[in-house]
């Protein structure tokens, strides 16, 4: 997954999450384990193809846009 990262100007990290929402695998390691069970990209994107726009990260502090989807 590093490499998509390093590859795609856009993509700052990706992440898996598991179905109670804990980031299970993550580019940046220091947020495997956290919990995104309560963000509407999770939520809304745990059935469907979903873009949540811009807000303020829970993990990061950051402004951020997820784009998140089933696997």
């Amino acid at each position: 997954m590093q490499v998509v990262v390093e590859q795609t100007s856009d993509a700052q990290e990706l992440l898996i999450l598991d179905g109670e929402g804990t980031v299970r695998l993550s580019t940046r390691p220091e947020n495997e384990g956290a919990s995104q069970a309560t963000e509407p990209f999770f939520l809304e994107g745990s059935s469907r193809t979903t873009v949540q726009n811009a807000y303020d990260s829970t993990l990061t502090g950051l402004a951020t846009v997820t784009v998140s989807t089933p696997l």
